[in-house]
């Protein structure tokens, strides 16, 4: 039961919904509990946040 509960907190924040939603959904009475235990990063997200960098990175780039 426990890792669902970190699964849905991360799946949740994923999909965009608002931290303070999610805290109140899975019963949290803080913000940092939720977003600093419970919430994880997944690899993809990580990747699209590196690619996001490194297009930024290469437009200011001239060739």
């Amino acid at each position: 039961m426990h890792d669902l509960r970190h699964g849905c907190v991360s799946v949740l924040l994923a999909l965009g919904v608002p931290p303070r939603t999610v805290m109140d959904i899975v019963g949290h009475s803080t913000l940092e509990m939720t977003m600093t235990v419970y919430g994880h990063v997944s690899l993809d997200d990580k990747r699209a946040a590196l690619d996001q960098l490194g297009g930024l990175l290469d437009d200011g780039v001239e060739e």
